[in-house]
């Protein structure tokens, strides 16, 4: 499985602090801001997968896809 790197911008990365802690948005959505949260490399944090589907429970493949995603569309 590739594994693309997400690098956030300063503005994104506040857009989506902003998301999670307000807490008012669906669930899924919610999830896939704190994934692109904690796998974040230009920040510093970029960590494993397995801890974050430890921290979020969530599944590997569920990080992999929001991954994806955001690399290829944004």
């Amino acid at each position: 499985m590739a594994k693309y790197r997400v690098a956030l911008e300063v503005d994104e990365r506040a857009g989506l602090e902003r998301l999670v802690s307000a807490g008012k948005a669906a669930c899924r959505k919610l999830t896939y801001a704190r994934v692109l949260l904690l796998v974040d490399a230009a920040h510093g944090r970029g960590n494993c997968d397995d801890e974050i589907v430890t921290a979020l429970g969530t599944s590997l493949n569920t990080i992999a896809r929001v991954r994806k995603r955001f690399v290829t569309e944004g």
